[in-house]
This record gives C-alpha cells, structure tokens and sequence, in this order.
C-alpha cells in the first residue's frame, strides 16, 4: 500500500496496518503531515516513531493499538478526533518538539506512558475524555495550565506527575479521578478548581505539591483525598451572573456589584470576599446559618 501523497502520509479509511518498524521507521525525511483515516487500527510497534512531520492528525474511531507508534517523533501538532481509543503503551512518548495536543469529543486513553516525556505546552481535552493507566503525561514539564471538561474520567496513577511547571488545574462539572499520586510533585502547582459534582479518591494524589494554596469546588464536591482535604476551602469564588438577583453581603449588608469579589460558602450564602476572609481569621461558622466551615 503506498502511503505517500503530496509529501504527507496518507492512511486511507478503514485500514489495518500491522507494519512493525518498517520503512517510516526513523526515516530522514520531513512530511507535512500523518494523516491516519477514520475507523483504522494500528497494531504495528514504532511505526512512525522518529517520523518528522509538521501534524498528526487521527481521525474519527481509530485504535492506536501498538508500542510506541508515534514516539520519539518531531511534529509540531496532534489532533485526535472522536471516540478514538488509544490502547498501546508509549503511543507519543518523547514527542518533545509537539507544542499541542487536541482531543475531541469521547476520546480514550487506556495506555501506559502513552505522552509522557512530551513537549506538550497546550493540552486540549474533548468532552467525556477518559483516561486510564499508568503515567499518561508523566513528566510533561511544559504543561502550565490544565482544563478538563465536563464528564471527564480518569482511573489512572502517575497521570500528571512531575509536570513540574503546572501552575493551575480547572475542571468542568462532573469530573471523576481515581487512583493515586496524579499530580504528585508538580511543584509549582498552585490552584485547584472543581466544578459541581466532582470526585476525588484514592491516596497522596497531590503529595509533593508545596506551593498549593487554592482549592475551590462547586455543589456536591465528593473528597476523599487526604492530601486534597489538607488545602481545601469551605467557599468558592463566583461570577456576579451568578449571583441571585438582590442578593447581598450578609456581613456588609450590601448589595453586590459587577466590581464586587464574591465567595459563596458551602452553605450556599454570598459574601464580599474580604468580609469572609477577615471573618474566618478569628471564627469558625458561616456568619449567617453558622454551619461549621473550618476546623477550630
């Protein structure tokens, strides 16, 4: 089967390719792009690692089931596209040059190791991504910032461990970890946000993180994290669209504005920032119910 067309490589829909090492295999030419057709497998080891291409782009309901089919390799780009399941270990390993990696809607990720080591600045999760096993991003130290969507899943151990310049993490609602050591020394982590129904379990998770001082969380946020509940914050901030039409500052009695700073405690009341903050210094309950917020 020729690959090559208009210097990409070009894998055609519905394709098996078995091919272990083969003749892309640490090849000396430079492509524009990998081009992997829609409902193909990939069961070959190292196919295409050491392949300098400008992107990668796997379409819709592929499996990249080999060892290490893209590893090692020099492309800038890796777009993945829908209910793909990547299930072979060290699939992108080293990919050190690549700048993004997008992945679109209900994804999998099921193998070991499969970007760790990777240069990857802009990390784009799809909606519904789940990612299980060991160390999938392990050291991807140039990962500053991380959002993950709504529904997202992860049942993994080591997935985000020594991302050393981490510096924030986001989550949409419904978000579920499980596992251990996750987030294990990144050390320049700082802030934590759940949305609503989010879930944390397992053990040391964020062990070795010593700048981490911000954790907030929506409704029915589920922490059974030890090394999580150490840093965790009875109140979260909110936008003023969010806020209940006259509602005001229970300790200020005003009401807000669209310059105000306003945390909503676990409770569900609203205060300037400052009023609970400064409240919270010398006292233990919700100034309003008085429902327990922190420990004495």
């Amino acid at each position: 089967m020729e690959l090559v067309q208009d210097n990409s490589i070009i894998i055609p829909d519905k394709s098996q390719v078995d091919t272990s090492y083969g003749p892309f295999y640490s090849s000396q030419d430079t492509y524009d792009e990998i081009n992997v057709g829609p409902e193909s497998t990939l069961t070959g080891s190292y196919t295409f690692a050491g392949v300098q291409s400008e992107k990668i782009t796997i379409n819709r309901g592929c499996n990249i089931a080999g060892f290490g089919v893209f590893s090692r390799g020099f492309c800038r780009d890796i777009e993945i596209h829908e209910d793909t399941n990547i299930t072979g270990p060290y699939s992108f390993q080293y990919c050190s040059h690549v700048n993004r990696v997008k992945f679109h809607e209900n994804c999998r990720i099921l193998a070991n190791h499969a970007f760790s080591g990777c240069g990857i600045r802009e990390l784009d999760f799809g909606r519904g991504i789940k990612v299980f096993g060991t160390g999938t991003f392990y050291q991807c130290e140039n990962i500053e910032h991380l959002v993950i969507p709504d529904n997202a899943f992860f049942d993994s151990i080591y997935t985000f461990a020594k991302c050393k310049n981490l510096k924030s993490v986001r989550c949409g609602n419904n978000v579920v970890f499980y596992g251990h050591n996750m987030f294990t020394y990144c050390e320049n982590l700082e802030a934590v946000y759940f949305g609503d129904n989010g879930s944390i379990y397992g053990e040391e998770n964020f062990n070795g993180c010593p700048n981490l001082r911000i954790i907030e969380h929506g409704a029915n946020f589920l922490n059974e994290d030890k090394t999580l509940r150490i840093f965790e914050k009875p109140y979260k901030r909110v936008q003023f669209e969010e806020i209940p039409e006259g509602a005001e500052c229970s300790i200020r009695m005003e009401p807000f504005d669209k310059s105000s700073t306003v945390l909503q405690t676990i409770c569900g009341h609203y205060f300037n920032e400052e009023c609970l903050c400064e409240w919270l210094v010398d006292k233990t309950t919700c100034p309003l119910c008085r429902k327990k917020l922190k420990r004495e």
